[in-house]
């Protein structure tokens, strides 16, 4: 009882001194919820440098990492948006232009050759439209998925399939010229839309009677996807160009929107694969292969390793 007294009398100074020791310990935390608080939505600047205990460093590290990553997504979605609204622009004026011509049309002549260029006019936009909702579903960096088992000869079947009436509408030969089974790790819907712009812009490309072919082959470890056309091909200068979103290069006189290799791009490097543009069979033509590692490659190297 003798020690009870003074030690009961100790816990309010005890208590006193562990309050102002916390609040001296956590002023820096709410220094950073102040800073916070007084940014807008579109401040994404890193939190301002100070001295900061160890045990906090590591938090503000990781939210400037965050902060700085967000910059960067906004930043690429506010020039996505301003490169699409100004490609949008010239099909809609158009648009507008060849309604007019049609309302005006004095013979059935005209107005047929006025109601043909708005068919066109209306293609293009659709197709833009749709290319233009594709990308913006893989940036800046989109949903990911569990990579599942993806047939690649299936793959080739269905989307042959999908463009074998617009195929047949040009007199273009579309086949698969190889029969190779070949598994990969992916996202199908994805792969699908990689596929499926390959084998657009070959038909698009190639001129009447000429061939699209589609083949899955095995070179070493790596598993290809491969779509080779008869058309012009892309000059070695402006293969790197064409991966840029709206470039076109100096075919202009065939409907496109100038994104189908810029979204083929972004599902390779999603995919950690590889895009390899070159020349088809006796120099003619475009060759475009997708590389990935497959499965097996690596596990041949994991048992080399070991």
């Amino acid at each position: 009882m003798h020690l009870f007294w003074p030690v009961l009398s100790l816990l309010p100074l005890l208590a006193l001194f562990l309050w102002f020791g916390i609040g001296y310990g956590l002023k820096p935390l709410y220094r950073i919820i102040a800073e916070l608080e007084q940014r807008d939505a579109e401040s994404l600047m890193p939190i301002g440098p100070g001295q900061l205990p160890n045990e906090i460093k590591p938090l503000v590290d990781g939210l400037n990492g965050l902060l700085r990553r967000l910059d960067c997504a906004f930043t690429m979605q506010k020039h996505f948006i301003a490169d699409a609204a100004h490609e949008l622009c010239t099909p809609m004026m158009a648009l507008s232009i060849q309604t007019k011509l049609v309302q005006t049309a004095c013979t059935e002549e005209e107005r047929k050759q006025a109601l043909s260029q708005l068919e066109t006019g209306v293609s293009r936009l659709s197709h833009l439209a749709q290319q233009l909702l594709t990308m913006a579903r893989l940036e800046p960096q989109g949903q990911a998925t569990m990579p599942q088992p993806v047939e690649l000869l299936a793959l080739c079947k269905t989307v042959i399939l999908d463009h074998i009436r617009l195929a047949e509408a040009k007199h273009v030969d579309l086949g698969l010229v190889t029969q190779y089974e070949a598994e990969i790790q992916g996202a199908p819907d994805t792969l699908r839309i990689l596929l499926s712009n390959l084998v657009d812009n070959a038909i698009r490309y190639t001129p009447a009677h000429g061939t699209v072919d589609v083949a899955v082959r095995r070179e070493g470890n790596d598993v290809v996807l491969e779509v080779c056309d008869s058309g012009p091909g892309i000059p070695e200068a402006e293969r790197a160009c064409v991966l840029e979103r709206f470039y076109r290069g100096g075919n202009q006189n065939i409907q496109g929107s100038g994104l189908g290799l810029s979204i083929v791009q972004r599902i390779v490097e999603q995919h950690g694969a590889r895009l390899v543009l070159g020349d088809g069979p006796d120099d003619k033509g475009l060759l475009a292969q997708v590389c990935f590692d497959s499965p097996i490659g690596r596990a041949e190297q994991s048992a080399a390793v070991l």
